[in-house]
């Protein structure tokens, strides 16, 4: 006798993809500033409310505003509800049709595995999400209490109800929107952990070198803004030489070149068949080469990479304040954004340690070279 039986889902799943899955407070916040990018935002600006003092009746909030296209109801029902359904995998199939039909007017995608909403459940326990389309009139209002998922682990993960419905305007205690025309709002509150000033400049200086600090027009469509009223008298008291210490503002992307650190750099591009290097010393062009491209999977990739002298050690410190061994290495990029942990601080993704330690003389390490590698398109 054969029986067909079907796959049964746990409430417990929301911790396994959510706050399991995302192992910190910086790389949740950043998945969602991805899917305000992939719904096409210019800007998003994350908020923070009264963390110095939480209250009762004054709790700590985090707010993610974004100017994207904004989610219908048949999106958030259809799309933000169905976990693990993600717009990448369609638009990368419909992208193999029609190659450059659709990446005229289309971003590639950040997100992958749809998973980057359960950050939200990462920040805190409650969330409110306020989106409207352009074309819409009404604003569509979702309430989500994740403390509801964990109760009871045999109960089924789609059985949890989440609260629907419209409204005329956005309405967050304390906080004023000016204009809603268009985008998504998230309000996370009972919030899991503590934000301080120390934390808030390490999450600023994380998403620095999250977000490709190529310096071409498309890359600036796209700008993120730092949010946390309790902090701008300290910030008015920074030196303007001390900039990375303001926690207010938008979070720039930091390119080594503009930092006019004379080095030595190593430009190289892969595409249309060649690869193209250019070697430049202290701001001079000493020279170029062009060559065939014998590996037909590498197109479409940028590297730059910069030696770092003691001179430009000194310098990057002096500016960024940080050293670069604690800064990072060769950062690896897709799309505009960063892929970890290719770079970090220890992480010998290229076996350039490795490597010096069979020829000291030879070969540079990780804390001799600082630069990106970034990938484009859907490779």
């Amino acid at each position: 006798m054969t029986k067909e039986w079907d796959f049964k889902i746990s409430s417990g799943l929301k911790d396994i993809i959510g706050k399991e899955l995302i192992t910190n407070d910086r790389i949740a916040i950043f998945e969602l500033i991805k899917n305000s990018y992939d719904a096409n935002a210019k800007k998003v600006t994350t908020v923070f409310q009264n963390i110095k003092e939480p209250r009762k009746t004054n709790p700590s909030k985090i707010l993610i505003i974004d100017d994207g296209d904004g989610m219908s109801e048949t999106d958030l029902k259809e799309k933000w509800l169905f976990v693990g359904y993600s717009d990448k995998k369609y638009f990368e199939q419909e992208l193999k049709k029609d190659y450059r039909q659709k990446i005229k007017n289309n971003r590639f995608f950040a997100g992958a595995k749809g998973v980057g909403r359960f950050s939200c459940d990462r920040l805190g326990s409650k969330l409110k999400i306020y989106t409207k389309k352009d074309n819409e009139s009404k604003i569509h209002y979702l309430e989500v209490d994740w403390t509801k998922f964990e109760e009871d682990q045999k109960k089924e993960f789609q059985t949890i109800e989440v609260h629907y419905s419209t409204l005329d305007k956005v309405d967050i205690e304390n906080y004023q929107i000016k204009e809603f025309s268009k985008g998504t709002i998230l309000e996370i509150s009972s919030l899991n952990d503590k934000w301080d000033k120390i934390k808030l400049l390490e999450l600023k200086k994380y998403l620095q070198r999250l977000i490709n600090p190529s310096s071409g027009e498309e890359e600036q469509e796209f700008k993120i803004n730092l949010e946390a009223k309790e902090y701008l008298e300290d910030d008015k008291k920074v030196k303007k030489d001390e900039e990375y210490n303001l926690v207010n503002g938008p979070v720039k992307n930091v390119v080594f070149e503009k930092l006019d650190i004379k080095t030595t750099q190593i430009k190289s591009s892969i595409s249309d068949g060649k690869i193209k290097t250019e070697l430049i010393d202290k701001g001079k062009f000493i020279f170029s080469l062009e060559e065939k491209n014998e590996y037909p999977d590498l197109d479409n990739i940028n590297i730059n990479l910069f030696y770092l002298s003691q001179a430009a050690k000194n310098a990057f410190t002096r500016l960024m304040g940080v050293e670069p061994k604690n800064y990072g290495s060769i950062f690896l990029y897709k799309n505009k954004f960063r892929i970890h942990p290719y770079g970090d601080e220890g992480d010998d993704w290229l076996d350039l340690e490795k490597r010096n330690g069979q020829g000291y003389a030879r070969y540079l390490a990780n804390r001799e070279l600082m630069g990106r590698i970034e990938l484009n398109g859907s490779q």
